[in-house]
């Protein structure tokens, strides 16, 4: 029916999303809590993980749990207006910069959307993928396969890997709105695994030698080169590798041209770990 007015759900994702863009912040999925709730619960019995537990959202919405969340993530479209940002002296100086420009991005855009459509902010609970203290960790990667906004790899190489910019993204928030209602049943598209299975062997070694040389807990891998003119490479390199792979495996080469991370956001993104 034409002129009808798009869900409230629906009207505040639009305006958050209109104001997260010019940030960079351009991913955004929707799914259900009682979903995600569901499926942390399932991991962790089977895992036999307890510390899931502190990736179990909680919600004060329907009577079942469910409520609205939306996952927040970001292409290389993050770095320039991050790189504009850091030009300001006072965010230049921030210990974790590219932490702190996220937070302030993504509360001014719930901030924004929680006044066009007079939704409390004590409504909205807010996660970042940054913080890893008792009560604000959630699993995200999770989340943003249920929202079917990237597959998740997690047997493999544990990368999220979207349909278009495949295992080039970050994911950065998790936003739940208690008193919305989440997307209906069978509106988000189930993903399928988009790596080749052909290159997975290849993607495992990778991953078994990126796992290796983290466990070295040193800037430079533990492997020192037999060339005394030669420089060790960096502990990340690995899996930069491993994530060229993962690439190379669901994306042509003119995908990875147009959608890799810039080298200088590949250097932050490794080097600020």
């Amino acid at each position: 029916m034409s002129g009808e007015r798009p869900s409230p759900s629906l009207a505040f994702v639009e305006v958050f999303q209109r104001h997260l863009q010019p940030a960079g912040l351009d991913l955004c999925g929707t799914l259900d809590v009682a979903a995600y709730n569901s499926e942390v619960e399932r991991i962790r019995a089977e895992l036999v993980i307890p510390a899931r537990a502190e990736g179990r959202i909680a919600s004060s919405g329907a009577a079942d749990g469910s409520a609205l969340a939306v996952v927040v993530g970001n292409t290389k479209a993050l770095w320039e207006p991050f790189q504009e940002a850091q030009r300001a002296p006072k965010e230049a100086q921030e210990l974790d910069p590219l932490d702190s420009y996220v937070e302030r991005k993504v509360n001014a855009a719930v901030e924004e959307a929680c006044r066009a459509y007079a939704i409390s902010p004590r409504d909205v609970l807010v996660y970042f993928s940054h913080h890893t203290q008792p009560g604000k960790i959630v699993a995200i990667q999770r989340a943003a396969h249920i929202a079917g906004l990237a597959y998740l790899d997690g047997e493999m190489s544990h990368l999220s890997i979207h349909p278009t910019f495949g295992p080039w993204i970050s994911l950065r928030a998790l936003v739940v709105v208690q008193v919305l209602q989440p997307p209906a049943p069978g509106t988000t598209k189930a993903l399928n695994d988009p790596v080749a299975p052909g290159a997975r062997q290849h993607i495992g070694e990778l991953m078994a030698l990126a796992i290796a040389s983290f466990g070295s807990g040193n800037k430079l891998s533990q492997a020192q080169p037999t060339d005394p003119e030669s420089v060790a490479e960096p502990v990340w390199m690995p899996w930069l590798r491993a994530r060229d792979a993962v690439a190379s495996a669901c994306m042509s080469d003119e995908q990875i041209k147009e959608h890799r991370f810039c080298e200088e956001q590949i250097l932050f993104h490794y080097q600020s770990r």
